[in-house]
């Protein structure tokens, strides 16, 4: 759903999603949480995912990685891929490049 959702650049915001979706955002938050979700979990999923394509399929630096997945800075994305992945990013962009 917010891999369809989110654009390119920067992050949804919940109101956005339930509007998108023809919801109030108490039912999107009820619905997700039924389904043993939560839009921040969803979102944080959907930016994983991308910057593992990003990091991996492009060059472009980490600053500007950050900024197309939404962080407010470089540094927050990386703490953020660092607590979710257990690597920084340029580590893995690097392990990338070593196995191909």
């Amino acid at each position: 759903m917010l891999n369809i959702l989110v654009p390119e650049k920067g992050a949804p915001t919940q109101d956005t999603i339930a509007r998108e979706l023809a919801l109030s955002t108490r039912t999107l938050t009820r619905r997700l949480a039924e389904e043993g979700s939560s839009f921040g979990g969803l979102l944080e999923q959907v930016r994983m995912e991308r910057a593992e394509r990003l990091l991996l399929g492009t060059a472009l630096p980490l600053s500007r990685i950050a900024s197309k997945l939404g962080y407010r800075d470089p540094s927050s994305f990386s703490r953020a891929f660092k607590r979710v992945t257990g690597v920084a990013p340029s580590a893995r962009r690097e392990a990338g490049r070593s196995s191909t």
